[in-house]
Protein backbone atom coordinates (compact mmCIF):
# COMPACT_ATOMS: atom_id res chain seq x y z
CA UNK A 1 0.00 0.00 0.00
CA UNK A 2 1.19 3.19 -0.56
CA UNK A 3 -0.09 5.72 1.52
CA UNK A 4 -0.38 4.05 5.78
CA UNK A 5 -4.45 3.52 6.27
CA UNK A 6 -4.41 4.45 10.24
CA UNK A 7 -5.63 7.42 12.41
CA UNK A 8 -2.90 9.57 12.03
CA UNK A 9 -4.09 13.22 10.62
CA UNK A 10 -3.57 13.26 6.77
CA UNK A 11 -4.81 17.18 6.96
CA UNK A 12 -6.35 19.78 8.77
CA UNK A 13 -9.22 22.13 6.61
CA UNK A 14 -10.79 24.57 8.66
CA UNK A 15 -11.52 23.17 12.45
CA UNK A 16 -11.98 19.67 11.11
CA UNK A 17 -9.08 16.83 11.32
CA UNK A 18 -9.06 14.37 8.54
CA UNK A 19 -7.62 11.14 9.34
CA UNK A 20 -5.56 9.06 6.69
CA UNK A 21 -8.40 6.39 6.96
CA UNK A 22 -10.89 8.69 6.35
CA UNK A 23 -9.08 10.47 3.30
CA UNK A 24 -8.27 7.23 1.10
CA UNK A 25 -12.15 6.34 1.75
CA UNK A 26 -13.02 9.36 0.60
CA UNK A 27 -10.47 8.98 -2.46
CA UNK A 28 -11.92 4.94 -3.24
CA UNK A 29 -15.72 7.12 -3.00
CA UNK A 30 -14.56 9.00 -5.62
CA UNK A 31 -12.66 7.24 -7.93
CA UNK A 32 -15.80 4.80 -8.08
CA UNK A 33 -17.46 7.93 -9.79
CA UNK A 34 -14.65 7.63 -12.79
CA UNK A 35 -15.87 5.16 -15.58
CA UNK A 36 -13.12 5.45 -18.46
CA UNK A 37 -10.04 3.83 -19.09
CA UNK A 38 -6.40 4.03 -17.82
CA UNK A 39 -4.63 7.01 -19.20
CA UNK A 40 -8.03 9.32 -19.05
CA UNK A 41 -7.68 12.54 -17.94
CA UNK A 42 -9.96 14.12 -15.17
CA UNK A 43 -9.99 17.73 -14.50
CA UNK A 44 -10.62 19.60 -11.38
CA UNK A 45 -11.58 23.44 -11.29
CA UNK A 46 -12.20 24.45 -7.77
CA UNK A 47 -10.72 26.37 -4.81
CA UNK A 48 -9.00 24.52 -2.38
CA UNK A 49 -11.08 22.07 -0.07
CA UNK A 50 -10.92 18.65 0.56
CA UNK A 51 -12.49 17.31 -1.76
CA UNK A 52 -10.19 19.13 -4.19
CA UNK A 53 -7.63 16.32 -2.69
CA UNK A 54 -9.80 13.41 -3.13
CA UNK A 55 -10.40 14.38 -6.54
CA UNK A 56 -6.92 14.43 -7.51
CA UNK A 57 -6.07 11.28 -5.66
CA UNK A 58 -9.32 9.38 -6.95
CA UNK A 59 -7.84 9.71 -10.66
CA UNK A 60 -4.47 9.11 -9.35
CA UNK A 61 -6.04 5.76 -7.55
CA UNK A 62 -7.37 4.83 -11.15
CA UNK A 63 -4.17 5.59 -13.03
CA UNK A 64 -6.13 8.49 -14.86
CA UNK A 65 -4.08 11.78 -15.27
CA UNK A 66 -5.40 14.72 -12.94
CA UNK A 67 -5.48 18.43 -14.52
CA UNK A 68 -5.86 21.03 -11.73
CA UNK A 69 -7.03 24.29 -13.33
CA UNK A 70 -6.42 26.99 -11.38
CA UNK A 71 -9.87 28.10 -9.51
CA UNK A 72 -9.60 32.29 -10.92
CA UNK A 73 -9.31 31.28 -14.22
CA UNK A 74 -11.49 32.98 -16.87
CA UNK A 75 -14.16 31.04 -18.97
CA UNK A 76 -11.73 31.59 -22.09
CA UNK A 77 -8.82 29.83 -20.06
CA UNK A 78 -11.03 26.89 -18.92
CA UNK A 79 -12.76 26.07 -22.12
CA UNK A 80 -8.75 26.46 -23.73
CA UNK A 81 -7.13 23.91 -21.32
CA UNK A 82 -10.06 21.61 -21.46
CA UNK A 83 -10.08 21.33 -25.32
CA UNK A 84 -6.36 20.92 -25.13
CA UNK A 85 -6.51 18.11 -22.90
CA UNK A 86 -9.90 16.45 -23.32
CA UNK A 87 -10.87 15.79 -20.06
CA UNK A 88 -13.53 12.72 -19.80
CA UNK A 89 -14.64 13.58 -16.37
CA UNK A 90 -14.23 17.23 -14.46
CA UNK A 91 -14.83 18.20 -10.83
CA UNK A 92 -15.94 21.63 -9.91
CA UNK A 93 -17.28 23.13 -6.65
CA UNK A 94 -20.82 24.93 -7.19
CA UNK A 95 -18.67 28.54 -6.60
CA UNK A 96 -16.99 27.46 -10.13
CA UNK A 97 -19.76 25.86 -11.72
CA UNK A 98 -20.90 28.94 -13.38
CA UNK A 99 -17.82 29.82 -15.34
CA UNK A 100 -17.38 26.06 -15.75
CA UNK A 101 -20.93 26.48 -17.74
CA UNK A 102 -19.69 29.28 -19.75
CA UNK A 103 -16.95 27.58 -20.79
CA UNK A 104 -18.93 24.02 -21.72
CA UNK A 105 -20.89 26.00 -24.02
CA UNK A 106 -17.97 26.80 -26.61
CA UNK A 107 -16.38 23.28 -26.28
CA UNK A 108 -16.50 20.37 -28.93
CA UNK A 109 -17.41 17.66 -26.56
CA UNK A 110 -18.86 16.79 -23.41
CA UNK A 111 -17.50 15.87 -20.68
CA UNK A 112 -19.14 14.21 -17.55
CA UNK A 113 -19.40 16.84 -14.77
CA UNK A 114 -19.23 16.39 -10.83
CA UNK A 115 -20.19 18.85 -8.41
CA UNK A 116 -18.78 18.50 -5.43
CA UNK A 117 -22.01 19.78 -3.68
CA UNK A 118 -24.26 17.73 -5.28
CA UNK A 119 -22.19 14.32 -5.25
CA UNK A 120 -24.14 10.97 -4.33
CA UNK A 121 -21.17 9.33 -3.56
CA UNK A 122 -20.69 5.52 -2.94
CA UNK A 123 -21.26 4.36 0.94
CA UNK A 124 -18.80 1.29 0.01
CA UNK A 125 -14.93 2.55 0.25
CA UNK A 126 -11.60 0.41 -0.15
CA UNK A 127 -8.79 2.64 1.21
CA UNK A 128 -6.16 0.30 -0.47
CA UNK A 129 -4.02 2.51 -2.47
CA UNK A 130 -2.54 0.51 -5.43
CA UNK A 131 1.55 1.29 -5.70
CA UNK A 132 2.19 3.10 -9.46
CA UNK A 133 4.84 3.35 -11.68
CA UNK A 134 7.57 6.32 -11.91
CA UNK A 135 6.88 6.76 -15.07
CA UNK A 136 3.25 6.88 -15.37
CA UNK A 137 1.69 10.57 -15.67
CA UNK A 138 0.12 11.42 -12.49
CA UNK A 139 -1.28 15.58 -13.26
CA UNK A 140 -1.11 17.64 -16.14
CA UNK A 141 -0.08 21.09 -15.03
CA UNK A 142 -1.21 24.37 -17.48
CA UNK A 143 1.85 26.85 -16.77
CA UNK A 144 0.99 29.93 -17.74
CA UNK A 145 4.07 30.83 -19.73
CA UNK A 146 5.25 34.37 -21.03
CA UNK A 147 4.22 34.16 -24.67
CA UNK A 148 1.32 32.30 -26.47
CA UNK A 149 -1.46 29.94 -24.59
CA UNK A 150 -0.39 27.75 -21.82
CA UNK A 151 1.48 24.46 -22.29
CA UNK A 152 0.51 21.01 -20.51
CA UNK A 153 3.74 19.63 -18.36
CA UNK A 154 3.63 16.24 -17.53
CA UNK A 155 4.70 15.33 -14.00
CA UNK A 156 4.98 11.64 -13.13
Amino acid sequence: MFLKNHNKTAFIWKDQKISYEEFLEQVDRYARLLQDQKGSKVAIFSENRPEWAYAFYASWKKSFIAVPIDFMSEPAEVKYILEDCRPANIFCSKARLEKLEEALQKLSYEPEIFVFEELELPQKANPDFPRKDKDDVATLIYTSGTTGSPKGVMLT
